[in-house]
C-alpha cells in the first residue's frame, strides 16, 4: 500500500521488499537462484510456469542474455526456455 504524506509517497513494508526484490530478468549469464514466489500473475500463467518447472524452491540458471532486451534463455529443471521480460520479471527469487 502506498501511502501520500505531505506530497511524498510512502511505500508499505512488504511493497518495499517486494520492489527491492530480485527477479529472473536481473540474473546475468551463468547466475543461478532459486524461486521465491511467482507474484502478479494470473492462474493460467502461475499453471502455465508451474508445467515447465517454475514453481517456489525451483533451481534456474540464465543461460543466455541476449542484447538489445531480446528474451533471456534459462535452464529450469531439465529443460531450456526463453522468457520475455514482462514473465521473467514476475518470478523473484531468493
Amino acid at each position: 500500500m502506498t501511502v501520500q504524506l505531505a506530497g511524498l509517497a510512502i511505500k508499505s513494508h512488504e511493497e518495499t521488499s517486494l520492489d527491492a526484490a530480485k527477479t529472473m530478468w536481473d540474473m546475468a549469464r551463468g547466475e543461478q537462484g532459486i524461486v521465491a514466489a511467482l507474484v502478479g500473475l494470473s492462474e493460467a500463467y502461475k499453471l502455465r510456469l508451474n508445467e515447465i518447472g517454475v514453481f517456489v524452491g525451483a533451481p534456474v540458471a540464465c543461460v543466455n542474455q541476449p542484447p538489445m532486451s531480446a528474451p533471456k534463455v534459462f535452464q529450469i529443471c531439465d529443460g531450456i526456455f526463453s522468457l520475455d521480460r514482462d514473465l521473467a520479471d514476475k518470478v523473484v527469487l531468493n
